[in-house]
């Protein structure tokens, strides 16, 4: 694991980004979804604003119980 310190916020936030991009295709995959229409006009502004905060909460929660010595 990187040192804590290496953790930027963009990198926080490109992690949370990531990690919804990810869960979303999965779906799209096993659902056989091919376009991302759907997802794009689902997830923009709160529910995606609101996910994203939890996950980048998640992430420093990782960070922090990882840094502890």
């Amino acid at each position: 694991m990187k040192a804590w310190h290496n953790y930027t916020q963009q990198g926080i936030e490109d992690m949370a980004e990531a990690a919804l991009n990810q869960a979303v295709r999965h779906i799209q995959d096993t659902m056989r979804i091919e376009t991302g229409d759907a997802a794009g006009f689902f997830w923009t502004g709160e529910k995606g604003d609101i996910v994203l905060h939890i996950l980048k909460q998640y992430i420093k929660y990782e960070i922090e119980l990882n840094t502890k010595e």
